[in-house]
């Protein structure tokens, strides 16, 4: 028997159980702790062909372990399977984020057990071939030259062999498009908007699995499809994440506040890539049009846009961290307008003046000449009034605590920023800015 399979447990009891469910179909090795294992994997690299590890475990935990296999490209190849005693939500949820492949309950049930192995070693040699594949294209030159995904051609042919091989598989295809990139091309220039590609490329491709396939349709598009997926809210919590992880990666290594949308649609029968793309497509469109960075799963219902559907904060400044710093501490109980000039605030505050509750102005980043007539454009509106203003300045710097006082701010947040600080301060003068919106209304 060439497939081995790895049991880590620390009860003597479910050890032998499983190892009686699965040893008259496969060679089985146990370990009473998630050290010994890793011990064994690294000394037996190319034997274990999936493993099976308890949540709960003195010392390393089942989760713990899952981690430190991410790490090592070694081991995070290998299909695991997550033993515990519950199946809340929450926990499948985090041992899928953490590489897990599936999940068994206690008590195990033998024909349960065995479904889940052949299922989860089918997947592992899936992965070997697709790895196999991905070589193979890359040598026919068959990847966008300036990322290194698949090209449009490629993905496409990959998909339609997904599709025909795995018909009865869940699968979720995302398309992803940069917002305004335009604008990023216009004001960076075009070897700077390479370089918002390149880096949206990367964190697609840290962002998903082996068996999720990532390629690039041209310009600011880009297209993902998800395979053996185990339940749809997996595919909308992953496009959540990225999204978050595209924005804090452009402002903090590139200095540039670029966002993406995606729409989803997942697979149905009789399906093929054309009509599965194409409902894809008419979700980002929902998304694009909805209000960006964003995801929208295709046939859901998208709620409208109301002008008192949610509190607006404006974020006045040139310093591109700011923007998604505030806003992703946050999160998604208000929204956010990030302003970089004076015609920007005046064209804010005709479309938006009646939801607008909080101004955050960076002191530290603000042109001088232009400082006194954008504080004049606020204060007509309200700024300082009906809607709280509050300054955000560098720590330790007392010339910019001053001038924020001078202008009468609701509040102070010092740069760098602590996410507690945020929520709890902007709360505040969230909840401040409704009052006083009421109370003149």
């Amino acid at each position: 028997m060439d497939n081995e399979i790895l049991i880590i447990d620390d009860s003597e009891m479910e050890r032998e159980l499983l190892k009686k469910y699965l040893d008259t179909e496969f060679a089985v090795h146990c370990c009473e702790s998630a050290e010994m294992a890793l011990e064994y994997l690294r000394k037996n690299p190319n034997r274990v062909h999936l493993i099976l590890v308890d949540y709960m475990m003195p010392g390393m935990s089942g989760m713990e372990f899952l981690n430190t296999c991410q790490e090592d490209e070694k081991l995070k190849t290998i299909p695991k399977i997550m033993i515990t005693s519950n199946d809340r939500p929450k926990d499948q949820i985090q041992a899928f984020r953490a590489g897990a492949f599936d999940y068994i309950t206690k008590p195990p049930i033998p024909e349960i057990v065995r479904t889940r192995i052949h299922h989860a070693m089918d997947l592992h040699r899936r992965i070997q071939t697709s790895v196999s594949e991905g070589e193979k294209y890359k040598q026919e030159a068959a990847v966008d030259k300036a990322t290194g995904l698949l090209n449009k051609i490629t993905f496409q042919n990959k998909c339609e062999r997904l599709i025909l091989d795995g018909p009865e598989e869940q699968k979720a295809l995302m398309v992803i498009d940069i917002d305004n990139f335009k604008v990023i091309n216009d004001q960076y220039g075009h070897i700077h908007g390479d370089e918002v590609i390149r880096a949206i490329a990367d964190e697609l491709t840290m962002n998903f699995r082996q068996t999720d396939i990532v390629g690039r349709f041209g310009g600011d598009e880009f297209v993902v499809l998800m395979n053996s997926i185990l339940r749809k809210e997996m595919a909308k919590r992953k496009a959540e994440d990225v999204i978050k992880a595209v924005l804090f990666k452009c402002a903090q290594k590139l200095h540039v506040n670029a966002s993406i949308s995606i729409g989803i649609a997942f697979y149905e029968k009789n399906d093929d890539f054309s009509s599965l793309f194409e409902r894809a497509d008419k979700a980002l469109y929902e998304a694009k049009n909805t209000g960006k960075g964003k995801s929208v799963v295709f046939g859901e219902r998208v709620p409208e846009v109301k002008d008192d559907s949610k509190p607006l904060v404006v974020i006045c400044g040139e310093n591109p961290q700011l923007f998604p710093a505030i806003a992703l501490a946050y999160g998604e109980s208000a929204g956010f307008i990030h302003i970089t000039n004076l015609e920007a605030i005046k064209n804010a505050f005709k479309k938006y003046k009646n939801r607008i509750r909080v101004i955050c102005i960076d002191i530290g980043k603000r042109d001088k000449e232009d400082a006194e007539e954008f504080l004049a454009c606020i204060r007509e509106n309200g700024g300082g009034t009906q809607i709280p203003l509050i300054g955000v300045t560098e720590e330790g710097n007392m010339e910019q605590l001053r001038e924020a006082l001078d202008i009468g701010v609701f509040d102070i947040i010092t740069w760098p920023p602590q996410m507690d600080v945020i929520q709890r301060k902007l709360s505040k003068a969230i909840l401040s800015g409704t009052i006083r919106d009421k109370g003149e209304n």
